[in-house]
């Protein structure tokens, strides 16, 4: 049994929070605001790792598309380098969309990330081959943001789609992964 228990995010994670996303190369750190905002009235949508004593460890974001109300978008997934490499992003991700999403009908969602990011891809690929899940590449997105040294940086990330092998839709997935490649 882990360590860790999950809960809902509240707006006192907000420092904490903001303090792991700032560990992270690979994510950009946003306003206070904007993490008090998705802390309070996003918090269905946070779910936050914590450890009795320490507090909290990692934590997921996401949002439930106003358009497709199956989809659920994974915003930031963050993880203490203390507990990287521990199955706290595993239950993070598991939670937020097994749990949280599942509870609100969604039935895929996506994210988008930097493919470079080698330790969240390695991860992924091992979450899915225990999970009954196919993904695929769906755009390039490229962004200027702001850099940890005050400059800023050119952002090349990968909208994936997640969805389990049960849906009719994952054989599309499929087809399309091995047509990328």
């Amino acid at each position: 049994m882990p360590e860790w228990t999950l809960r809902e995010a509240r707006p006192s994670d907000v420092g904490r929070a903001m303090e792991m996303v700032k560990t992270s190369p690979w994510l950009s750190l946003h306003t206070e605001h904007t993490y008090w905002i998705l802390f309070n009235f996003g918090r269905r949508y946070v779910v936050v790792a914590d450890v009795p004593g320490r507090g909290p460890i990692g934590f997921i974001s996401g949002m439930r598309s106003t358009f497709d109300p199956e989809l659920l978008f994974v915003w930031q997934l963050v993880v203490d380098p203390d507990y990287r490499g521990s199955r706290v992003a595993w239950d993070l991700l598991s939670e937020l969309t097994d749990g949280v999403g599942a509870e609100d009908g969604c039935t895929y969602w996506n994210t988008a990330m930097e493919t470079t990011n080698e330790p969240l891809m390695a991860s992924l690929t091992k979450w899915l081959e225990k999970t009954d899940r196919v993904w695929a590449p769906q755009e390039e997105i490229v962004y200027e943001s702001p850099a940890p040294d005050g400059g800023t940086r050119t952002v090349n990330e990968t909208l994936f789609v997640f969805r389990r092998k049960s849906d009719p839709r994952a054989a599309e997935l499929v087809r399309a992964a091995g047509a990328a490649r």
